[in-house]
């Protein structure tokens, strides 16, 4: 029960900031999610030796989201790539003193791309045309399909999908995540979408719907490798933010990119 209450508590709140239609609302909001997200990943990945970095981490892993503000992909790209010399300079700062400089060099950069960069690209996407429209259709995607695999999984889930990464997860859940997001994505797009082809709907929703579950994995590799359950505590019956926002940040880019190449080549 707590866990449906925090699930549903969060996405109400969520889902109001983009019917808000407020970008300085939404980019502060997305920004404050990703700062705790690298927080907690930070927290996970960086060693004893290496907490010194955390602070540090964070801050320049933002760079991408700072730049974001002016919803320009070119300079978000080039907060990116400012992160990314940060970092090194960091490293380069205390080199004598971290053991394995390389393997923190990628702990950093992963979390700037990973978590800066493509949380970025949600508050890029409500820059595009209907951008709000599309934001409402990956958040709904997103939680029909974790509440589809949850619940199927739970209810019929036998066949195990990635046991050595994340225990939980079945195939069976996984299609009934697909399956639940295919559905969400065209209630809602035959309501509110201006005529939007029905078949590119039901695409776009099997895509985000499988890329969510990459993303749900990716953060369980890296806190399976450390030994860890949640990302943190934050939200009870969830665990940390990044437990939440996984899949969300990792799939913003590419619906972004679909849509912003699209708009492109009509032009």
């Amino acid at each position: 029960m707590t866990r449906l209450i925090t699930g549903v508590v969060a996405g109400f709140l969520w889902l109001l900031v983009i019917y808000s239609q407020s970008h300085a609302l939404l980019w502060a909001v997305v920004t404050v999610a990703a700062s705790l997200a690298l927080k907690e990943y930070y927290t996970i990945c960086l060693n004893d030796q290496e907490k010194t970095f955390h602070f540090g981490g964070i801050i320049t892993g933002l760079a991408p989201l700072f730049f974001s503000f002016s919803g320009d992909l070119a300079l978000v790209v080039s907060g990116f790539i400012l992160s990314l010399i940060l970092q090194i300079l960091l490293i380069i700062s205390r080199f004598s003193s971290v053991k394995d400089p390389f393997i923190l060099m990628t702990k950093l950069s992963f979390g700037s791309a990973y978590i800066g960069l493509c949380a970025a690209h949600l508050f890029l996407i409500n820059t595009l045309p209907n951008g709000h429209f599309w934001l409402f259709f990956l958040s709904i995607i997103i939680c029909s399909s974790d509440t589809g695999a949850y619940y199927i999984g739970s209810k019929f889930g036998k066949v195990k999908l990635c046991p050595s990464i994340s225990p939980g997860k079945t195939v069976e859940g996984f299609f009934g995540g697909l399956f639940f997001a295919t559905i969400g994505a065209v209630i809602y797009a035959h309501f509110a979408g201006p005529n939007y082809d029905i078949i590119k709907i039901i695409f776009l929703a099997l895509l985000l719907a499988g890329l969510s579950v990459i993303g749900d994995l990716t953060e369980s590799i890296f806190k399976r490798s450390n030994s860890v359950k949640d990302s943190g505590s934050i939200l009870p019956g969830h665990g940390g933010i990044l437990d939440r926002i996984d899949s969300l940040i990792l799939t913003s880019p590419v619906l972004f990119y679909i849509i912003y190449f699209k708009l492109s080549t009509q032009m």
